[in-house]
């Protein structure tokens, strides 16, 4: 049984409740773990290999073992870390909604097995700074940075990161239109404590999915999701399918249901749903920089242009980083300046000596192969 095949065999067993009837080879389990580990899904094989006994005393059984105790301790922390930053910013009147992982994991069999690296929440754009200060004030949580285009990250003293949402928006039309409507599509949970309406929960998590896809990968966990929240979902499904036709996504959502079925059900790949494979474990929990080039350049023009890209950013892209830079076209070389200044004295240097790396490497037909495959996702 190959790696992958295996992989899939047993988190869906955990997940799914699916029965892995095949035999396992233990010598393919240091291959699985490793693909496991990269896609964070390491701790789902601790119950169905402990159950047959393939769990020992060795260095990769109790590197399994430790996996699953991460994944509880980090579900514990983020559920008490929730439950309080919820509680402070209802006392502070300021409204709030649950995303992601901290609503979809409630549909896991158990839910440390839908494991979060951070908790996402959203506020209207006018309640950030409010909700900022309430929780650093009440809770003491940091600040590092300052907002980025979507979000504000903050640090509680355990370490848990929040990104604080003030909009769901990706700066990716026709997408951005209906995400932008999300407070329409909301319901109160408790107090101030709001959820998506499922149609949209369940639209939500293809278009971020979909978004990262597009940008080098999303690894193995938005699929799983999207299985399990349509499986188990009482939704309006026009209303769902309406929302992917206006966000152009019809497309990336029929293919991506129908690799969720490869992985975890009994269908058999496509042409197409064999080159998102490839595409997505290649690229690990959040895209490889392979990926994002090799996507990249295509919509350069190239390798040469895009490596001028990487060192003169585009001003509509300069902008988004830079919004004061909109009030003049003359501030742009200064903009460009500081952007190079942060690349070396913020640590992302050696991101961008990676990402020219990778821009030599690939060659030009593996970058013309990943860029048709988004083109026929509609991407």
């Amino acid at each position: 049984m190959e790696t992958r095949k295996l992989l899939f065999a047993l988190a869906g067993e955990e997940i799914f409740r699916i029965p892995c009837t095949k035999e396992i080879d233990p010598a393919l389990l240091p291959k699985v773990y490793a693909l496991a580990k990269a896609h964070d899904l390491a701790h789902l094989l601790a119950s169905p290999l402990e159950k047959r006994g393939l769990l020992g005393q060795d260095e990769l059984s109790r590197s399994i073992r430790k996996q699953q105790t991460l994944a509880i301790y980090r579900y514990e922390l983020n559920r008490h870390e929730l439950a309080s930053i919820c509680r402070v910013l209802t006392e502070a009147g300021i409204p709030h909604m649950l995303l992601k992982g901290s609503v979809i994991r409630d549909l896991y069999p158990q839910p440390y097995l839908r494991t979060s690296c951070d908790i996402d929440l959203l506020v209207k754009k006018e309640d950030l700074d409010g909700a900022a200060k309430v929780l650093t004030e009440k809770l003491s949580y940091t600040v590092k940075d300052k907002p980025a285009y979507h979000d504000l990250s903050l640090y509680s003293k355990s370490g848990v990161h929040l990104e604080l949402h003030f909009t769901l928006m990706e700066h990716c039309q026709p997408m951005d239109g209906v995400l932008e409507t999300v407070w329409n599509h909301s319901l109160v949970k408790e107090g101030l404590t709001y959820v998506q309406e499922n149609h949209f929960l369940l639209f939500h998590t293809v278009a971020h999915m979909a978004y990262h896809f597009a940008h080098g990968g999303c690894g193995i966990k938005p699929l799983a999701d999207l299985r399990l929240l349509t499986e188990q979902l009482c939704y309006d499904k026009e209303a769902f399918l309406a929302l992917c036709r206006e966000a152009a996504l019809e497309r990336f959502l029929e293919n991506a249901l129908h690799l969720g079925e490869v992985w975890f059900g009994n269908a058999s790949h496509t042409a197409l749903t064999e080159k998102m494979e490839a595409f997505l474990l290649r690229g690990g929990v959040y895209g490889s920089t392979e990926n994002n080039v090799a996507l990249n350049r295509q919509r350069a023009g190239g390798k040469l242009r895009y490596a001028m890209r990487r060192i003169w950013m585009p001003r509509e892209q300069l902008e988004l980083r830079y919004p004061n830079m909109k009030k003049s076209a003359l501030l742009i070389p200064w903009y460009q300046l500081r952007r190079w200044v942060e690349t070396v004295f913020r640590g992302r240097l050696k991101n961008a000596a990676g990402e020219m790396r990778a821009n030599s490497r690939i060659s030009e037909s593996a970058s013309a192969l990943t860029d048709g495959m988004m083109k026929e996702l509609g991407l």
